[in-house]
Order: structure tokens, then sequence, then C-alpha cells
């Protein structure tokens, strides 16, 4: 979502997330896609234990699915049509027919890329 974004944590901060974007707090990424507001929460802190890896660490909590996570109730999907959608659009790219990947991947009623998807 940002391509700016480091990948995995850096292991020479002592736990301190790096500064990725000048206007934002350390460790905040910026992007135009929604998802990143819509399914994620900034936190400042971190309470992963450093001693199981730097690697696991992230300022970023997955929020879109907050009752699954606090009482386990609900629906959860493992796997929802439009992960398959972008499988089929890579099998297509890698086909080289790109033009059936891009139908997949501008469809404008995806839910992947509605701005008003349900959960």
């Amino acid at each position: 979502m940002d391509p700016e974004y480091p990948d995995r944590f850096p292991i020479n901060t002592n736990g301190i997330p790096p500064q990725v974007h000048a206007n934002l707090r350390p460790g905040e990424a910026s992007s135009d896609d929604q998802r990143l507001v819509k399914d994620f929460v900034y936190r400042d802190a971190n309470g992963f234990i450093s001693n199981r890896g730097y690697y696991h660490f992230s300022n970023y909590q997955y929020k879109r699915y907050p009752y699954i996570r606090d009482n386990g109730v609900g629906l959860l999907y493992d796997f929802r049509k439009y992960e398959n959608d972008l499988y089929m659009a890579e099998a297509y790219i890698m086909l080289n027919q790109a033009d059936k990947a891009k139908e997949i991947l501008n469809d404008p009623n995806n839910p992947r890329i509605d701005s008003d998807r349900e959960d």
C-alpha cells in the first residue's frame, strides 16, 4: 500500500520504528488505498517481545473484524472470492493475457477495491 514503507521492521532501531514520511509519526505509512485506514489502525507502541525477533514488529493492527478478535463471534472468511480473482489475474498475466487480468483488477464491483464494501 505504501511503496516507501519497509517490508520488514528494521533490526537496527532498538525497537524504535523508522521515520518513513517526514509529515507522519515514526512507523506510520501513507497510501491512497483506503484499506490502510479502513482495515488497519496505527499504534505508537508495539507490545511484541523483542527476543522473538524484530521482524514480527509492526505499528499496525488489523481491525477489519474486531468482533472476531474481541469475542470470537461472527463470520470470518478463510478465503474470499476476490482473493481467488487475484490468483486468476496473476495466472492471466503469466499466460500473457494482460487484457483479461485488467478486466478482473479494474472491475468496479470487485469488493477488493470497492470503497463501500461490506465486512
